[in-house]
C-alpha cells in the first residue's frame, strides 16, 4: 500500500531493540488472514509470496533474521497478529526468519549458571533480562502481572506456539535461556565447538 521508500504507520506506538519508532526503521508487510474470519488460513500462494518478498527485502536491506518481526512482537500490548498459527518454522526453515536452534539444547546449563552465580532470583527476572536483550519492551511488564502475561503470550506466539500458556514454565523459561544463547552466538559471531 506504501512503497517501501516511504514511511508507513504499519506499526503503530511500537518497540524493538531500544526504537521507539519502529515505522521509521522498518517496512510492514500486512497478510490477508483473520482468525474468525473466511480468511484464515495462511495458504500456500500467500506463504510463496511472503517468502519472495522476504527473500528480496532481506538481501536488499541486509536485514538479520532476528529482525523479521510480528506485530505482536513490536507492540505486545495492542497487537495479536500474526498470531500463533503463522508459520514461523517454515520462514526459518527457508531461512527467511530466526527460530532457536534447539541443537544448542544441551549447552543451556552454561547459561543457567551464570543466571544463578549473578543472582537472578526467579523465572521472572531471568525472562524479563532475555525479553529486554532480544529486543522486546519490559518496562511496563517488570511491575504489571497481566502485561507481563501479555508479553509472554505473545513471545510464545512466536516462538513457542506448542505452549502459549502466558505462564514462566519450565518449558518457556528454558526455550528463553536457549533464545538468549542463540543470540549471544550470533550477534558477536562465536561459535561453539562440538
Amino acid at each position: 500500500l506504501v512503497d517501501e521508500k516511504y514511511r508507513a504507520w504499519h506499526a503503530g506506538v511500537s518497540f524493538w531493540n531500544n526504537l521507539r519508532d519502529i515505522n521509521s526503521y522498518s517496512i510492514g508487510i500486512e497478510l490477508d488472514h483473520s482468525l474468525h474470519k473466511s480468511n484464515n488460513n495462511f495458504t500456500n500462494n500467500m506463504m510463496q509470496s511472503l517468502e519472495t518478498l522476504l527473500a528480496y527485502l532481506i538481501k536488499k536491506y541486509s536485514i538479520k533474521k532476528y529482525d523479521i518481526l510480528g506485530h505482536s512482537d513490536v507492540a505486545p500490548l495492542r497487537k495479536i497478529d500474526p498470531g500463533p498459527n503463522f508459520p514461523w518454522h517454515s520462514l526459518s526453515e527457508s531461512n527467511l526468519a530466526f527460530i532457536p536452534n534447539k541443537k544448542l539444547f544441551k549447552k543451556i546449563s552454561i547459561i543457567k549458571q551464570w543466571f544463578k552465580k549473578n543472582k537472578f532470583s526467579s523465572r521472572k527476572n531471568i525472562a524479563l533480562f532475555i525479553l529486554f536483550f532480544i529486543g522486546y519492551d519490559i518496562s511496563t511488564a517488570c511491575k504489571n502481572t497481566v502485561i507481563f502475561k501479555k508479553l509472554i503470550i505473545c513471545y510464545q506466539s512466536h516462538y513457542l506456539q506448542k505452549n502459549i500458556t502466558g505462564k514462566i514454565d519450565t518449558i518457556t523459561v528454558n526455550f528463553l535461556i536457549l533464545h538468549f544463547f542463540n543470540l549471544v552466538l550470533t550477534k558477536n559471531k562465536i561459535e561453539l565447538r562440538k
